[in-house]
């Protein structure tokens, strides 16, 4: 049991902020990155148009995540 503990701490401590950020928020790392994209100022068409297509199915994981939350 220690070694897991130490495995899944040095796990975590080799994350980066963007994969930190997707564990925290319980994305996938496909969800994580649409997600990331929304932020973006100047995404072009073609990703626009997949951020589109994909939108459903992010804005149904978000508002599961959300609930799940503590008020």
């Amino acid at each position: 049991m220690e070694q897991t503990f130490v495995e899944l701490v040095k796990l975590a401590g080799g994350l980066d902020a963007v994969q930190r950020q997707a564990v925290e928020e319980g994305l996938s790392g496909e969800e994580n990155a649409l997600f990331q994209m929304l932020f973006k100022e100047n995404i072009s068409q073609s990703d626009r148009e997949k951020l589109k297509q994909a939108s459903k199915s992010l804005l149904a994981s978000l508002r599961d995540l959300l609930q799940r939350m503590p008020a």
